[in-house]
């Protein structure tokens, strides 16, 4: 098993797809500390190459390896680069592999400013993806609000269908007052244009922020009107 591991001329595809499979068949021969730091030092000089799915990957089978706190911080390095590059689907399981990795401080905070920046240019079905991966990293109160701010300033150019991502997100993240006011504006404001399959969804998003009276009020006026103007299949 470790001469195939180390046959770094394999196509690059072929080597991430094979590559946890031999570790696991290794596993199973029980191999001594030798061929442990072996295989270790294969994973870690293969990681920097790979992509953040393979990434994920690779870091799950080193731990099972017996790591030192050398291949750990090799390990989280690797994963922090690897995060600055990577789509924000992938975001949460590479947190998840650094997070088993013990971080510093440091590094978490790295991590959680590199997670802002990719909020800053994020599609808003993207945010479920990034916020709890925020979230497992114990952000401040300053970068809280930094991406309350994010997702408020994302929030006006949502699509109706997309504004429930949103409002999760942020009431994961702890709403002020006057961010839930805001919140609650931005959804009636949409609900003036949105689809009447959508306007229900919009709804129940608005009565978790706690409307005050005369929102509710307003809200009744649009579907009233809504209404007026709906095709029988659309009611």
């Amino acid at each position: 098993a470790l001469t195939s591991l180390t046959k770094t001329d394999t196509p690059t595809a072929k080597l991430y797809a094979a590559t946890p499979n031999l570790f696991r068949a290794l596993l199973s021969l029980e191999p001594e500390e030798e061929g442990r730091t072996k295989a270790r030092q294969t994973i870690l000089t293969t990681l920097p190459n790979a992509n953040p799915i393979a990434v994920c990957l690779l870091v799950r089978v080193l731990r099972t390896l017996g790591v030192t706190d050398n291949d750990r911080a090799k390990a989280r390095h690797t994963i922090l680069t690897t995060l600055t590059n990577s789509d924000p689907q992938t975001v949460s399981d590479l947190i998840g592999e650094l997070s088993a990795l013990e971080p510093t401080d440091k590094e978490r905070t790295k991590a959680r400013q590199t997670i802002l920046t990719t909020l800053t240019s994020a599609e808003p079905w993207e945010i479920p993806n990034l916020v709890p991966a925020l979230s497992a990293l114990e952000p401040t109160d300053e970068e809280r609000t930094k991406a309350r701010q994010i997702i408020l300033t994302i929030f006006p150019r949502t699509e109706s269908t997309e504004v429930h991502f949103l409002t999760r997100e942020l009431r994961t993240l702890g709403l002020t007052d006057d961010e839930r006011t805001e919140t609650r504006r931005t959804i009636l404001t949409v609900l003036t244009n949105t689809a009447p399959h959508t306007t229900l969804d919009l709804i129940s998003e608005l009565l978790v922020l706690e409307p005050t009276d005369e929102e509710q009020t307003e809200a009744r006026q649009i579907i009233l009107t809504a209404l007026t103007n709906a095709d029988s299949i659309a009611v």
